[in-house]
């Protein structure tokens, strides 16, 4: 019997495990529990284990079974889970990712802020007929500004630039277009290999995006799919936060994980 939790922040959704249950997954059992057809279905899996120089570390993977460095809506989740389900009471903390350490706040009982690291500034690109700007926020992200959003054909689009050569390891692509003093954006996640509701980092670099350009107001709003998302900056640090929705909880009674070999080489 295998307990399990279901998150979702902002449409995307995430499958949370105990420690015990999440250290003995392999690759393609992951890329099971992900499936949405033969499995529970998510965009990520997640468990927390212990840390000594943090509240928690995160374990983060993408739902074709592979380790993500971060995820800025998955560590919203998995710090509300850890909170939710243990007996501490914290108001701020930290927690370790692939990427290195982050800073967490709750808010008003339960809006959480997470602390979004990033390295480096923009490349330039041109590509496939779309000018962008790549960079290091957790993972790697593609910025695309746009004027005709809803048009786009983001899974296809998205996909070619994702896999372009210049991105030898694949990269997170993100559709920006300004409208009435907010910024509605659309994102191709890479591990997901199709258009998500959010993107918390790729939220985050949209923002840091536009303050290369000049806009220092903050915090910033991204209207996705799944909802709005909030992009802070204090002490020149990143912040974000949206929603956060406990769906469910369940217990796996029947061993799923046996036909998972079949998925894996998918």
């Amino acid at each position: 019997m295998k307990n399990i939790q279901k998150y979702s922040a902002n449409g995307n959704d995430f499958i949370i495990l105990d420690s015990d249950f999440g250290q003995t997954l392999n690759r393609p059992q992951i890329k099971l529990l992900c499936h949405r057809k033969n499995g529970i279905g998510a965009d990520g899996l997640m468990f927390a284990t212990s840390s000594d120089d943090a509240n928690f570390r995160m374990h983060f993977y993408n739902s074709d079974g592979s380790e993500g460095q971060m995820c800025g809506n998955g560590a919203r989740a998995l710090t509300h889970y850890v909170m939710t389900s243990t007996s501490w009471s914290l108001t701020q903390g930290a927690f370790i990712a692939g990427d290195g350490r982050h800073q967490f706040r709750i808010e008003n009982n339960h809006q959480v802020w997470v602390e979004i690291l990033t390295q480096g500034g923009f490349t330039p690109h041109n590509i496939q007929g779309f000018r962008g700007n790549s960079c290091k926020v957790g993972v790697d992200h593609l910025v695309v500004p746009t004027q005709n959003l809803k048009a786009l054909d983001i899974n296809k689009i998205g996909k070619a630039l994702c896999f372009d050569p210049a991105f030898p390891k694949q990269i997170n692509v993100n559709f920006i277009e300004a409208s009435n003093g907010s910024y509605q954006i659309r994102t191709f996640e890479r591990g997901v290999f199709a258009e998500t509701d959010a993107c918390g980092t790729g939220a985050t670099a949209a923002a840091k995006y536009l303050e290369s350009l000049g806009n220092n107001e903050w915090p910033k709003s991204f209207e996705f799919k799944g909802g709005t998302l909030y992009v802070n900056k204090n002490d020149g640090r990143y912040w974000l936060s949206g929603d956060i929705n406990f769906l469910f909880d369940a217990t796996l009674g029947k061993d799923i994980l046996a036909d998972s070999k079949q998925l894996g080489n998918e």
